[in-house]
Formats: C-alpha cells, structure tokens, sequence
C-alpha cells in the first residue's frame, strides 16, 4: 500500500498521466483509501508547482468517479484527536 502510494506522488511529479491512472487504480485494489491517494497528488504541489499537480489531481478524481468511489474522498473527514 505504502509503495503503491510513493508510486502515485512520483509519477504525478513525473507527469506520467498514461502511467499514473494504472498506479491510482493499483493503490485503491491494494488497500489504499480514495482520500490517500488523492492527498498524495495534492502533497506534490510544494514541488512540483499547481499546474503539474493539478493534473495528476483531476486524473485522480476521473478515476475514482469511474469507480464509483468519489464519494469516499467528498465525505466530511472526522476531526483530529485531541492530545492530552
């Protein structure tokens, strides 16, 4: 799963659109959550700059709606734990 995931953030940082659709998919069979894979797209802006992220980030939301599975990444998060 983790591998999976560091496979989404490079190649959206390597623009590879053809490649990273496959490895959006392989995430999501291997155990990974919709909203997981969606923030890994949206983390590589700090590197990568919006336009080349935003890219990976629409190609990951197409697939998920393909799947049926853009609702797992729109619904409300649950807030953080509070530390003692």
């Amino acid at each position: 799963r983790t591998r999976l995931l560091v496979s989404v953030a490079q190649l959206t940082c390597l623009g590879e659109m053809e490649e990273l659709e496959r490895q959006i998919r392989s995430a999501l069979v291997g155990g990974a959550t919709p909203r997981e894979v969606l923030e890994m797209t949206l983390q590589a802006t700090v590197y990568i700059g919006y336009p080349k992220a935003n890219r990976g980030a629409r190609l990951c939301m197409k697939v998920l709606e393909e799947l049926g599975r853009l609702d797992e990444v729109t619904r409300r998060m649950l807030p953080a734990p509070r530390l003692a």
